[in-house]
């Protein structure tokens, strides 16, 4: 008899483990990865922006930089990336790597209605911020990459 309520606490035991770990990385994989709205311009270590051909790297001015965090401060990614921005026409390549002082970073598009994160893509639902990261690239390029 006592032999078998060891067991059964041991089983009640493992189980509660399995189910604790499960619900661990439900919870892990379903978090936002990259918190664009909640980091500060003093983790930000340099931004470069890559030329249209993706060629060719420069890393922003600080001034630059400030411009475009300013944008990023309002980007809100929420839940898992995944591959379905492939199957829209007109999103492009990575547009800035970001480097943080961790030494960690990222490679960021903005293309409506993605945010492309290490060729991860991220739906939202604002449209004006995308937008204007866009109308900030393209000047940019032409700044760090006269023809």
């Amino acid at each position: 008899m006592k032999l078998l309520k060891r067991n059964i606490l041991i089983i009640g035991l493992i189980s509660l483990l399995v189910i604790g770990c499960m619900i661990f990385v439900i919870l892990y994989t379903h978090s936002p990865k990259y918190m664009l709205s909640n980091m500060d311009i003093a983790q930000i270590e340099s931004i470069a922006i890559y030329s249209l051909s993706m060629e060719n790297v420069a890393i922003l001015s600080e001034s630059d930089v400030y411009d475009l965090f300013q944008l990023l401060k309002q980007v809100e990614i929420t839940g898992r990336g995944s591959d379905d921005f492939r199957l829209y026409a007109g999103t492009k390549g990575p547009m800035f790597y970001i480097k943080l002082k961790n030494r960690k970073g990222f490679d960021l598009s903005a293309s409506n209605p993605f945010y492309i994160i290490d060729s991860k893509g991220y739906r939202h639902d604002n449209y004006e911020i995308c937008n204007h990261i866009l109308y900030i690239y393209y000047p940019l390029v032409e700044k760090y990459f006269p023809r």
